[in-house]
């Protein structure tokens, strides 16, 4: 029993001893931590310390106080993104435009009307004997124009395999390109 009681002792005494040791590091740690004195601490990072802790050039200070790149397409507006308008595909563009990925700026929306494409997919349907419906119709960019692209399911319950056009329609109604995945 005697000895128990020692054992427990011997704990408490050893938690105290840890716990103060604890604290007394967590202090010197911030006191040693000084921002401005040229080095980047533990307890400092770019967005409280930038004189110790500043981003390369290229980079920026996120919220969180981490140095990022600016990369274009990781889903990520930047600020110098954002203040250059130098990346659509992160940064997104106005309603009445679409981004064009190859060079990332916002361009006009395709001016020939969904219900005009409809009219000339049927007509290609029609001419090609293909039975098929509309999935759906897309604003975007074609080598140096934007276009409508049409993807169609052909599918028909005889055959066993999926089956899709994609069609992509300028602006003046001109079947553009047509992809067949059969």
């Amino acid at each position: 029993m005697k000895r128990e009681i020692l054992i427990v002792l011997g704990l408490i005494v050893f938690t105290i001893f840890i716990s103060s040791c604890i604290k007394q590091s967590t202090k010197s740690i911030r006191e040693v931590n000084v921002c401005g004195d040229g080095v980047c601490g533990v307890t400092e990072d770019c967005e409280v310390c930038p004189e110790d802790c500043g981003c390369n050039p290229g980079e920026y200070c996120d919220e969180i106080g981490v140095c990022r790149k600016d990369v274009c397409g990781d889903e990520i507006c930047s600020p110098i993104e954002n203040r250059t308008q130098s990346c659509c595909e992160d940064c997104g563009c106005p309603s009445d435009k679409i981004c064009n990925k190859v060079t990332q700026t916002c361009q006009e929306r395709p001016s020939i009307s969904d219900e005009d494409v409809k009219i000339i997919v049927e007509t290609y349907l029609r001419t090609n004997n293909i039975n098929g419906r509309i999935v759906n119709i897309v604003d975007t960019y074609y080598k140096n124009e934007t276009v409508k692209q049409v993807n169609i399911d052909c599918k028909t319950q005889e055959l066993p395999y999926p089956c899709l056009i994609t069609l992509f329609i300028s602006n003046e109604g001109k079947i553009l390109e047509e992809l067949r995945i059969v």
